[in-house]
């Protein structure tokens, strides 16, 4: 799969199908529109494409929001590409783009400077000034210029439309099983080890502290069991995500606990895949205590790998 970056004009393949969306995440959605677009281009013998946006668009509109995404552009390319997709153009996002009235969007961009053979969007899709331009706008005018336009209907898990917003909720409400059926996929993050006050060790598990994009968003605080990557190995770990209250924490941690390990990993990139929520986040009175709980937590997870095996 390639990478272009929009404004190199002069290495845009022309005629290819493209997908339209943020795709942040990837969900079955999103897959459907992705799978449709690459069944479109080999029908007319093109290349598939879609556009994104970097950065997101919620940095300019929805600051307050952060963190917000669910994954990064270079998550998003690699995904995207293992589903099937020979081209994605990265456009950067501006305030001066995002004014661009729909028709200007649809006329002077996409249909200009792509020479587009065909589009594939959702049934939500929306575009231009203010989200303003809608299916049957995209619809018009590609009657008029001549390039195809296919729309996705929903998908539905577990009688919900599978959206980023809600993936994004039930992150919030630590429901990573259920974020993880409509994302199609266990959600993960990326993040590099990164040395910390080493409590973990004192009290017998010791655990990569993991430095995280400043935009990703996180599920709610507490103890999890995961698959984590390191290299090319996986190994099942206990993550605790919160403000470490026994010891007087402050800020927001990732602590990574992989069960049976003991490698020296400072600097290096663990993908930290969710599998289930063990329990909430919660202080106790002294060491001694969270270290008994640590090792029923443990325990704990060893009777849910168990099921996995």
């Amino acid at each position: 799969m390639e990478v272009i970056y929009a404004d190199n004009t002069t290495n845009i393949p022309p005629h290819t199908v493209m997908a339209l969306g943020n795709f942040d995440g990837v969900h079955l959605g999103h897959r459907a529109i992705i799978e449709e677009t690459v069944r479109q281009a080999k029908i007319v013998d093109r290349k598939a494409s879609v556009l994104l946006f970097e950065p997101h668009p919620y940095k300019l509109f929805k600051k307050k929001e952060n963190p917000y995404l669910l994954t990064t552009i270079k998550d998003r390319c690699l995904m995207l590409g293992d589903i099937g997709v020979d081209i994605v153009f990265i456009e950067k996002f501006t305030k001066k783009f995002a004014s661009l009235l729909p028709e200007d969007f649809l006329k002077t961009y996409l249909i200009k400077k792509f020479n587009i053979n065909g589009v594939v969007a959702g049934f939500d899709y929306s575009f231009g000034y203010q989200g303003k331009g809608t299916i049957i706008d995209l619809k018009n005018i590609s009657q008029k210029s001549g390039f195809s336009v296919k729309i996705i209907k929903p998908v539905v898990v577990n009688h919900e439309i599978a959206s980023s917003s809600l993936v994004r909720n039930k992150l919030r409400q630590g429901k990573v099983i259920e974020a993880s059926k409509i994302l199609g996929y266990n959600y993960f993050i990326r993040g590099t080890v990164v040395s910390d006050r080493k409590i973990g060790r004192t009290l017998g598990f010791p655990t990569a502290n993991l430095k995280l994009p400043d935009d990703i968003i996180l599920p709610a605080n507490g103890v999890y069991l995961t698959m984590t990557k390191y290299n090319t190995r996986q190994y099942y770990a206990l993550a605790n995500l919160g403000f470490r209250p026994t010891v007087s924490g402050q800020n927001l941690t990732v602590e990574i606990h992989l069960l049976n390990f003991s490698q020296d990993i400072y600097g290096e990139v663990l993908v930290v895949s969710f599998l289930e929520k063990l329990r909430e986040e919660r202080a106790f009175t002294d060491k001694e205590k969270l270290k008994k709980q640590i090792t029923q937590d443990v325990l704990t997870a060893e009777k849910i790998i168990a099921r996995y095996k």
